[in-house]
């Protein structure tokens, strides 16, 4: 373009005036109108057409003085014909004659259009398609013409690449306005049975059979709450890339029954019969146990929940060429085939309505994929429509772990290390120091401890906490991480402090709900031997102190 052009300048201007203010507004289709509508006016030509690639081939989008082409659905393979050249090329080309036995797009021949000039779309780099002009009488377009219309296709590229990042942010606004509508109603949901049941138990009129009843459902309604906060928080993790793997020798086929095991009240109250078949000679393998487990009781669940009453899931471990092939078939709902592409995505569900049969975040199957690919596997879902059944299929490579480097497979289940419960006092001759500012935290701590035969004393703030051992050393402290004033960091940091003083150490557990990966380490680098996340039943609150005692002793 020559400096100084005034036909350069009043391009620019024109151009400008309608992209600038409009282009993150306009619907793509309005826009591309518009761009041709004013090329064909500043270039005075008779013809303009917009072809956008679409897998192989050009397609016509949008045409003025050509309109038969986009109804007509025009397609152009690339590197054939005028605008396929134009393509692959990556480069301007004008033709001032055209010779109309070989000209490809029937279009431009019934037209009888004579001179074309073309130019690639793109964007990145990438060509996305073909901008060209055209007139019904000879014309020898020169470089300047050429360098105008680059300047429209440039816009064209940017406002394609708008309209589809607008589109998916949009479409992200409203999967995650879904997603957040969906959390709410799954967290309060499991709320109601705690709280109606918590004020008939309050009243003391329940005989001892409603009784049992009522402290079943609150219990099963706060376990439910808490998986979907473990939900939450893996989600967070795994888009933070802060998810990671303790891989070790392992026994597959021990986490996949323990994941069985755990889902089998589930599917005896829905009478679904639960069939394995686990190849013996699948032994000690790299892996980590936790995860694997949680991969199975993952598609284990979702095989259960969505299969009615008196169906089946079967659970397949095979190995396949190289590779095990865990295999979880269920005779339930199945899935819709246009949904298929989407079901391992997060914030997707197949039915985000209100009026839903079955809860959930529709976060599992998500976690699943991500955990499986850490693995180095894959994870694909087979189903013949709705009503047919689900097949969710998981490949890993079968890297065999050596006997003699394995040892006993270690297990991070506090609860089986150590008894809680019975009749004798596991924690018998302990002292307990609890800080916590929620009261009712305190109590019911206090209350757990008591009964396991500690002693305890607890505290609301850190400098009550302070104040406390200079009159009364504990063996163990249970301290919450945020609170007023200073926090269990704070605190711990001045016990560890006082001990030289003192001449003997206190075991100490960060018990909080701060429950990220990060707040692991801060707990841990800060002082605390120990970094339990909320919330925490009684007998795994007894386990926790042992073992943080054990593990001080040694």
């Amino acid at each position: 373009m020559r400096p100084g052009s005034k036909a350069s300048e009043e391009v620019v201007r024109r151009l400008e005036a309608v992209t600038d203010t409009a282009l993150a507004r306009l619907p793509l289709d309005e826009l591309l109108n518009e761009l041709l509508v004013r090329v064909r006016s500043i270039l005075r030509a008779d013809t303009a057409a917009i072809l956008l690639l679409n897998g192989g081939d050009l397609v016509a989008r949008v045409a003025k003085g050509l309109e038969e082409e986009v109804a007509a659905g025009v397609r152009i393979p690339l590197g054939s014909g005028f605008a396929g050249r134009v393509a692959a090329e990556k480069r301007p080309i004008f033709i001032a004659d055209i010779d109309h036995a070989q000209m490809l797009n029937p279009i431009l021949r019934q037209k009888g259009v004579r001179s074309l000039l073309g130019v690639p779309i793109l964007f990145e780099g990438s060509v996305i398609g073909v901008l060209h002009v055209g007139t019904l009488q000879p014309r020898q377009f020169d470089r300047q013409d050429a360098q105008l219309l680059q300047i429209v296709a440039d816009r064209i590229g940017l406002g394609i690449e708008y309209a589809r990042l607008y589109r998916e942010a949009q479409e992200t606004s409203r999967l995650k306005d879904e997603f957040l509508a969906t959390v709410s109603h799954e967290l309060r949901t499991p709320l109601t049975p705690i709280l109606a049941w918590v004020s008939q138990l309050r009243r003391r009129r329940l005989d001892p059979a409603r009784t049992a009843r009522a402290l079943e459902a609150i219990e099963r309604s706060a376990r439910a709450q808490a998986r979907l906060v473990d939900d939450l928080l893996e989600v967070s993790r795994i888009i933070g890339g802060k998810l990671r793997l303790d891989i070790r020798p392992m026994r597959l086929a021990s986490a996949i029954e323990a994941a069985i095991e755990a889902m089998r009240p589930a599917a005896a109250a829905k009478n679904i019969r639960v069939v394995t078949s686990l190849d013996p000679r699948i032994e000690l393998i790299w892996g980590d146990p936790e995860r694997l487990q949680q991969v199975v009781w993952n598609l284990v669940s979702n095989a259960i929940k969505f299969t009615p009453e008196g169906g089946r899931v079967d659970v397949r471990l095979e190995c396949v060429d190289s590779h095990l092939e865990l295999t979880v078939r269920d005779t339930g709902r199945g899935i819709a085939p246009e949904f298929l592409p989407y079901l391992f995505e997060r914030f997707r569900q197949a039915d985000p309505s209100s009026t839903r049969a079955l809860g959930g975040l529709g976060l599992g199957l998500a976690i699943v994929r991500h955990l499986v690919e850490l693995h180095g596997g894959t994870v694909e879902a087979e189903s013949a429509g709705e009503g047919k059944g689900t097949t969710l299929r998981v490949r890993m490579p079968f890297r065999v772990a050596p006997h003699d480097a394995s040892g006993p497979e270690r297990t991070h289940e506090v609860a089986a290390e150590t008894p809680a419960g019975g009749e004798f006092a596991p924690l018998g001759g302990l002292r307990v120091l609890v800080v916590d500012d929620e009261p009712d935290t305190c109590d019911v701590l206090e209350a757990v401890l008591r009964e396991a035969g500690a002693e305890v004393r607890t505290c609301r703030s850190a400098a009550a906490a302070l104040a406390e051992i200079e009159t009364w050393w504990p063996d163990v402290l249970l301290s919450d991480i945020g609170m007023p004033g200073e926090d269990g960091y704070a605190l711990i940091r001045s016990i560890r402090v006082q001990e030289a003083q003192h001449g003997r150490a206190i075991a100490a557990v960060a018990l909080t709900a701060y429950a990220r990966l990060e707040d692991r380490r801060k707990a841990l680098s800060a002082g605390f031997q120990m970094h339990v996340p909320k919330p925490i039943d009684g007998d795994e609150l007894i386990a926790v102190v042992a073992r943080v005692v054990q593990a001080a002793a040694s």
